[in-house]
């Protein structure tokens, strides 16, 4: 079994993916999927096939770490030869390798274990299924919306808190009413789209308090933290000016709740631009998580020569983590889905 040795560029990169810490905490179990679909594309770009035979990757555990099995079909032998060279990579890498994950990360994988998955290349797509060991994933509720047409990235997981309140500097008494409010039903879809990655987590809620946003107060400002306003004429939205501890400006984040829908949008414009989509008024596309099938997790990645992903969305959805933005710079279109004990995705290269 060949271990990478992370002293070349491409090395350095390939490690850093396999010790990559998922940031969004859908349900323990989802960093093996997204592994999976990460090293996807990091299999298409090796290989560059232009045929379409079956590429069998399988991931199995053993002594604390973790082994990734290929089955490659003989004719792309000498091509892989070839590029491996190049790349400064061992020729031991066909043989399998093996990796390391975090702590959290790792009980989540071996807990999916066996995982299994087909890869089918053809000129710049990969499709990808396979099988995992069932857990314990509830179903989410079929869901189905209108996201802008500049959408980035759209998911609908289990809950997305952990996430949001990792990127949000958010006073204690805001988050506690988040957690009261916005996160009180399994079932959240984020969505990152336009210019400046403006973002909108969209909930169920049956029963939102809005008056207890009246009586927050922050210590930090004498100024009220809470204003409500209609925007659109007609559409009642909350508005939360929040003061940044950072020395930047502070931040007005909206809510406004359509039916049994809370939204949570990163600001004014961001909420304008959702209700306008709601009226029919600027351009959409569906995001059906999914496709209507039973899922316990699914997403969208868009990268189009319309609407670009830029340095924000970078940073929103992976920090500093430069790898896996120059990854996603490759890719125009990307979707996943996870369901009880299968999943299936499809990547467009550029």
């Amino acid at each position: 079994m060949g271990k990478l040795n992370p002293h070349t560029s491409a090395k350095k990169l390939i490690h850093k993916l396999f010790r990559f810490k998922i940031p969004i905490k859908f349900n323990k179990k989802y960093s093996a999927f997204v592994l999976l679909f990460l090293f996807g594309i990091l299999i298409f770009l090796i290989f560059n096939a232009k045929d379409s035979r079956d590429i069998t990757i399988t991931v199995g555990a053993g002594e604390n770490k973790f082994k990734l099995n290929f089955d490659i079909p003989q004719e792309k032998q000498p091509k892989l030869d070839h590029l491996l060279d190049k790349l400064a990579l061992p020729l031991s890498i066909k043989n399998g390798f093996e990796f390391e994950l975090d702590a959290t990360s790792s009980a989540a994988l071996a807990f999916s274990l066996p995982v299994q998955s087909i890869l089918d290349i053809e000129d710049n797509t990969i499709k990808f299924e396979g099988t995992f060991n069932p857990t314990s994933g509830k179903v989410l509720p079929k869901a189905v919306f209108r996201v802008p047409a500049s959408t980035n990235f759209a998911i609908y997981a289990q809950n997305l808190q952990d996430f949001i309140n990792q990127k949000l500097i958010l006073p204690e008494e805001i988050a506690n009413w988040l957690n009261k409010n916005l996160y009180a039903n399994e079932g959240q879809i984020m969505v990152i789209f336009g210019k400046n990655a403006q973002f909108a987590l969209i909930t169920h809620a049956n029963e939102v308090n809005f008056e207890d946003l009246k009586n927050i107060q922050i210590s930090s400002t004498k100024e009220p933290i809470y204003k409500k306003d209609l925007i659109e004429e007609f559409q009642e939205v909350h508005l939360l000016k929040i003061p940044q501890n950072n020395g930047q400006k502070e931040t007005t984040f909206a809510l406004f709740q359509t039916g049994n829908w809370l939204f949570f949008t990163s600001s004014i414009e961001a909420a304008t631009d959702l209700i306008k989509i709601n009226k029919s008024q600027l351009p959409s596309l569906e995001f059906n998580p999914g496709n209507g099938q039973e899922i316990t997790m699914a997403f969208l990645y868009q990268n189009s020569g319309e609407y670009p992903i830029n340095e924000q969305f970078g940073k929103f959805l992976f920090g500093e983590r430069v790898e896996l933005v120059k990854f996603a710079e490759k890719i125009s279109f990307g979707e996943f889905a996870l369901k009880k004990d299968q999943f299936s995705g499809l990547i467009n290269l550029k």
